[in-house]
């Protein structure tokens, strides 16, 4: 995997990771107050990538499709009125979908999982300053097998928010992550947050990356960049006994995939939030590094996601 794509799957693999500190660095970027409600919020996801075809190297694979489901819950803890605590818990399952064809068998595990504990710690210094450090414990694991030791790690998170206007913040810190490879290891984190108008608003970084236009209070529609990604340990070779092919038995598998989406979102009341996007995969990838095997998906995918969040 070239060093742009290890970027590229280390970002959507902190974003997985790291969906929870969304609220936390809206709030921080002016002050941290005491919240709402008792400071309970779960979210969650289910989303789906069509068929396409894949291709490694001269070899052409069958087509495969996918979906996924993401559950979240989070507390958060009030410290004062500059500082709180959240603790996190995150889920994460792709079931990968294979069909029966001409060309090769993908030697893919049928389901991707994670699961994993975070604790992250906000804290605004003045009226401009702020910063969130984070940490996760996370099990990952692809197959049908539970979860294992060895897909076990940790992810480690640090950044500083500077509100340069009332409209206008930046952020930026580091990520590491003890599960992934290469260059996603420890990674750069830098993110942008600018409202230009009343109904506008432009993101770049954590938690997601787009623009977006608010028609009421309760609705608005964005042009989001998308994207699913990972590192899973893989206990068992997906396809034993394969003519030819290294055995991909004990070995961690790197995937990520990218795109972009149409997205509205549509805020009941306070405590309830819904969320609908649809657009296009562009890019996925599946690859075990240590065994020299790189799957490629042969053109875009549709893809769809609903959302739901509840705070209390």
């Amino acid at each position: 995997m070239t060093k742009a794509r290890h970027t590229l799957a280390g970002l959507f693999t902190l974003i997985a990771a790291t969906s929870g500190y969304s609220q936390t660095t809206d709030r921080t970027t002016a002050s941290v107050s005491a919240a709402k409600g008792i400071g309970l919020s779960f979210r969650v996801s289910s989303s789906e990538i069509g068929k396409s075809k894949f291709k490694s190297a001269n070899t052409r694979y069958n087509e495969a499709s996918s979906k996924e489901f993401a559950f979240g819950a989070a507390q958060e803890v009030s410290l004062g009125a500059e500082s709180a605590l959240e603790t996190r818990l995150q889920f994460n399952r792709t079931a990968l979908n294979f069909e029966a064809g001409k060309s090769s068998a993908l030697p893919l595990p049928k389901r991707l999982q994670s699961i994993g504990l975070g604790l992250n710690y906000s804290r605004a210094f003045d009226p401009r300053w702020s910063a969130i450090v984070g940490t996760s414990l996370v099990s990952s694991h692809a197959g049908s097998g539970g979860f294992k030791s060895k897909g076990l790690g940790v992810d480690l998170l640090a950044t500083a928010i500077h509100k340069s206007s009332p409209n206008l913040s930046f952020s930026g810190g580091a990520a590491f992550s003890s599960l992934a490879r290469g260059t996603t290891r420890f990674i750069p984190v830098l993110g942008m947050n600018w409202t230009p108008g009343p109904q506008w608003t432009v993101a770049i970084g954590i938690p997601e990356t787009g623009v977006t236009y608010r028609l009421s209070e309760s609705f608005s529609l964005g042009l989001v960049a998308t994207g699913q990604g990972g590192a899973y340990h893989v206990e068992t070779d997906p396809l034993p006994g394969k003519a030819g092919g290294p055995d991909l038995s004990r070995t961690t598998l790197d995937y990520f995939a990218y795109g972009a989406a149409l997205k509205a979102e549509w805020q009941a009341n306070q405590g309830v939030g819904v969320s609908a996007s649809v657009g296009r995969i562009l890019g996925r990838e599946f690859e075990y590094e240590s065994r020299n095997l790189k799957l490629k998906a042969d053109g875009s995918s549709l893809y769809c996601e609903l959302g739901l969040r509840v705070a209390f």
